[in-house]
């Protein structure tokens, strides 16, 4: 079959795996905001000039909020239009995926498979609906690392550009993605450790672009230095745990070593089905038991640049230095298993064996990342996001008569910050959950809780409380904690009464309308 043929063959199967892919992507597009989309909302909903120290008060940088600025600006501020460029970004991963695949390994069942595990992860469908940088940072991961992989080949100035340029693109993304530098650092050492300093990309020109790659994002060193400050609260979501937890994460259980397993398998039950001896079999069948392709090495990179940054990262959170061991900084790595299984399928050769492991890799994948089973439960794909704030905030306008004080726990990590400071923006910031995309309507005086300990209360919101005779609250916890919140809640108050009149949850968002009775005492 000709080039052209195979070319035309893989393009038709690739279309029509991304056909799946965005159906998946759209499946659950239009549900509510959480948290962090929400913040997204917020910083994009003024002018570009308060884009940048938006982003910056919720530790993140400023480029990305750019991006979906220019989406809301044409399609204006709603759901889709917030997470229309991760969705196009995740579309295209799964075009990249097999593309790059099938161009490393010349197997269209691989590149095929690598993009069908794209099309149907869990973790990438999530994060391809959700406006946040992750899916972007995914996409630009892959093609940097398939520039750097050229570059180590063939010396080009459009590859020595690509790679340094995506050094920089990614950590203006997301400032945790220069950990994906350092595989890439090890790897260019052995290279140059194995061919003697002989590589095509030279030690002098390393250092130059790590030199610009450096300049480059020093405009970000006063924030970061803010963000190391202040990194103790992340120790609220980011606990510590072994490193090996992110074979789990990544699903190289479930993707590589299936393939590993069912390559060895089939090709062992060839074997004795032809019943040849193993090391006498024709050229075609004695590659498959003894010789490695030539693209082969791409395996270790893969494995070298996803065991880098999760190594560094553990060491990190280990240490108490930076709490940053958590799978959405590490996704920019997500790709690595998916890519392996392509290749580990590639080397197992035989049309029918591929095959063969193509689709039982593919049925373990869907019922593995629990797709199908949810499906079949509720109608749903995915169940991340767990914070109606979309129906909690229509309830309470629809609800809500009165012109009574809406206490809000967002459950923002920096909502501590204001039992020490209460500048504006940093209140403002921490109502953003009701004042964004979802706004509470009719008057109100709204005032933001810290996330540790909500419901002991400040004077000054016990006070706003008894003023009023009462108010709502708006609580994004967990409902195993809400007893907890209702006994401090009680607590707060001294020679009067508070009592529950109506709730209503949302997922981990409820919704409370509470009354408070001068002169009485609370029941312990």
């Amino acid at each position: 079959m000709s080039d052209r043929a195979n070319r035309l063959i893989f393009s038709c199967g690739l279309l029509a795996i991304v056909g799946v892919g965005t159906a998946t992507r759209l499946w659950q597009i239009s549900e509510s905001l959480w948290l962090d989309e929400l913040h997204t909302s917020w910083v994009v909903s003024d002018t570009f000039d308060a884009i940048a120290p938006r982003a910056r008060i919720g530790n993140q940088s400023p480029v990305y909020f750019y991006v979906v600025r220019l989406s809301t600006v044409a399609l204006g501020e709603n759901e889709l239009a917030l997470r229309l460029p991760s969705l196009l970004a995740g579309v295209a991963l799964i075009v990249a995926v097999g593309v790059v695949t099938w161009r490393w390994c010349g197997a269209t069942s691989a590149g095929w498979l690598a993009a069908i595990l794209v099309a149907l992860d869990s973790n990438m469908i999530f994060f391809s609906q959700e406006a946040r940088p992750y899916a972007l940072v995914q996409i630009i991961a892959l093609l940097q690392l398939a520039a750097f992989w050229s570059l180590q080949r063939q010396y080009r100035w459009g590859r020595r550009l690509a790679v340094a340029v995506g050094w920089i693109v990614l950590f203006h993304l997301h400032y945790t993605t220069i950990l994906l530098l350092a595989g890439e650092l090890l790897w260019w050492a052995a290279v140059q450790f194995w061919q003697r300093g002989k590589g095509t990309y030279r030690p002098a020109q390393l250092l130059c672009d790590v030199a610009v790659t450096v300049v480059a994002c020093a405009i970000t060193w006063r924030h970061l230095g803010e963000i190391a400050a202040r990194r103790s609260m992340w120790e609220m979501f980011v606990s510590k745990q072994p490193p090996w937890v992110t074979i789990g994460w990544f699903h190289w259980d479930l993707y590589v070593l299936s393939a590993i397993l069912l390559c060895v398998g089939l090709t062992t039950v060839a074997f004795f089905w032809h019943r040849r001896s193993f090391w006498h079999r024709n050229a075609t069948e004695s590659r498959i038991a003894i010789e490695l392709p030539t693209w082969f090495a791409i395996i270790p990179l893969l494995v070298l640049w996803w065991c880098a940054p999760v190594v560094i990262a553990w060491s990190l959170t280990a240490g108490d230095l930076a709490r940053v061991f958590f799978p959405r900084y590490l996704i920019g790595v997500a790709v690595a298993p998916m890519i392996c299984t392509g290749l580990c399928v590639a080397i197992c050769r035989g049309p029918r064996r591929r095959t063969v492991a193509v689709l039982a890799i593919t049925a373990m994948a869907v019922v593995g990342n629990g797709l199908m089973g949810q499906f079949l439960r509720d109608g749903r794909l995915i169940t991340d996001r767990r914070e109606d704030w979309r129906g909690a905030i229509a309830w309470l306008n629809a609800t809500r008569e009165d012109t009574a004080p809406v206490l809000v726990r967002s459950g923002l990590i920096e909502a501590d910050r204001l039992r020490a400071e209460s500048d504006h923006p940093l209140r403002e910031y921490c109502i953003l959950p009701v004042t964004g995309l979802y706004q509470v309507r009719q008057p109100a005086v709204i005032y933001p809780l810290p996330t540790s300990h909500s419901g002991r209360l400040s004077s000054q919101a016990a006070g706003l409380l008894q003023q009023h005779h009462g108010g709502w609250l708006v609580i994004n916890s967990r409902p195993a904690m809400h007893e907890t919140l209702r006994r401090d809640l009680r607590g707060s108050f001294q020679g009067a009464r508070l009592k529950f009149l109506r709730e209503k949850t949302f997922g981990n968002v409820s919704v409370w309308q509470v009354r408070v009775t001068p002169g009485m005492t609370n029941d312990k």
